[in-house]
C-alpha cells in the first residue's frame, strides 16, 4: 500500500442525523482537513436543522464521516462538512453520505461550496451541475468592523463591503 497508509477493510457502519453530543468529535474529525468549523456554528446548524447533519458512524460510535444539508429556504439546502478520512474512503461512505442528503433535501436544490480535489465525490455521487463563479454573501454585519484584525490580504475574489440593507431576513427566513 502506498505511503504506508493503513486502510480498514471491513469496518460497519451505518449513516445517520448527528446527535447533539456528537458535535464535538465532528469538529475535531473535521478540523484536521482545514474546516473552520467551529463548536458554535455546528450547533447553530444543528438547532435549524439536525436531519441535515448526516454522519458515517461505527458501531462503536466513533465518527468516520460527515456531510451535511441544512434547508436554508424552501427549495435550498446548503451543504458542508463533507469529510471522510482517508482510511476510511475506500469504503463508500462520501455517496451514502450524498445519498442522504439527497434523500433529505427532496428534490430541491441542494448547494455545496466544496475544493476543487473534492468534486470528484460529488458527481460521482450524482450532482449534475457545476458552477465555478457564483458569489455568496458570507458575513454581515450593523456594527462597526475593526480592520487591524483583518489580513491585510484578501484572497482572490474576496472584498469586504459597507454596511448596507441588511440581507439576513432573505437568508434565514
Amino acid at each position: 500500500m502506498e505511503g504506508g497508509l493503513k486502510q480498514t477493510p471491513h469496518t460497519a457502519f451505518k449513516i445517520r442525523p448527528m446527535r447533539t453530543d456528537e458535535i464535538p468529535q465532528v469538529v475535531k474529525l473535521t478540523s484536521g482537513y482545514n474546516f473552520q468549523y467551529t463548536l458554535p456554528t455546528i450547533k447553530f446548524w444543528h438547532t435549524h436543522d439536525h436531519d441535515g447533519m448526516n454522519i458515517a458512524v461505527t458501531e462503536s460510535g466513533e465518527i468516520i464521516g460527515s456531510l451535511f444539508n441544512a434547508k436554508n429556504t424552501e427549495s435550498v439546502y446548503v451543504g458542508g462538512v463533507f469529510c471522510v478520512p482517508e482510511k476510511y474512503r475506500h469504503l463508500d461512505i462520501a455517496r451514502k453520505l450524498l445519498k442522504a442528503c439527497f434523500v433529505h433535501s427532496q428534490g430541491k436544490n441542494f448547494v455545496g461550496n466544496t475544493k476543487i480535489d473534492v468534486v470528484g465525490a460529488y458527481i460521482g455521487g450524482g450532482s449534475n451541475i457545476l458552477e465555478s463563479d457564483w458569489k455568496s454573501l458570507e458575513y454581515e454585519t450593523n456594527t462597526p468592523v475593526n480592520p487591524a484584525i483583518l489580513l491585510d490580504e484578501l484572497p482572490r475574489g474576496v472584498e469586504i463591503l459597507s454596511f448596507k440593507k441588511s440581507l439576513l431576513p432573505a437568508i434565514m427566513p
